[in-house]
């Protein structure tokens, strides 16, 4: 994972996701968690497709894994479809908003697999899960905020199973038109 500390402070690029009448709605602190989950299924395909991607991640039914710094959940919702009712999907982030939109998505989705986790990942044992219990850890787009880089690697790998794998994004510019 490279330094990706270089954003795009500005920007003529206006996010579709930023326009119209989500644009009031994405900014809003007090908009309820069901209207965020159906955003959610809306908007996950605009800019990357988590589905297409999970499909390539070589997920199977039955198999645990971790989305780490989870977000609105595009990894977690994507990856609960492919592990099936028999695998789990922690979804692991520091900000609870998000955590409860996420368990929101996964209701509106009938996925009952994920499990939503309130944690530090840069601290040691942050994500409060066991070592070597995770076949597939999803680290997407959090690289850029972290301040030690290296301890959420060293986290991912920790819960990683022997033969476990990882998947790693990260952007390099950031909008902020909205």
């Amino acid at each position: 994972w490279g330094n990706n500390r270089h954003f795009s402070k500005r920007s003529n690029y206006k996010s579709p996701a930023c326009s119209g009448a989500d644009a009031g709605q994405a900014n809003s602190r007090s908009e309820d968690n069901e209207v965020k989950a159906r955003r959610f299924n809306r908007l996950t395909d605009m800019f990357i497709k988590p589905q297409e991607a999970a499909d390539n991640f070589g997920l199977m039914p039955g198999m645990i894994v971790a989305d780490f710094g989870s977000g609105s959940g595009y990894y977690t919702i994507a990856a609960a479809r492919l592990v099936g009712p028999s695998g789990i999907v922690y979804s692991i982030d520091v900000q609870k908003d998000l955590l409860a939109a996420v368990k929101s998505a996964a209701e509106l989705n009938h996925l009952s697999n994920v499990e939503v986790v309130w944690a530090d990942l840069e601290k040691e044992k942050g994500s409060h899960l066991a070592s070597a219990s995770v076949d597939f850890v999803v680290v997407s787009n959090i690289l850029f905020q972290a301040e030690n880089r290296s301890a959420v690697a060293k986290e991912a790998f920790r819960i990683l199973k022997e033969r476990g794998k990882t998947a790693g994004e990260e952007i390099k510019k950031v909008w902020k038109n909205c």
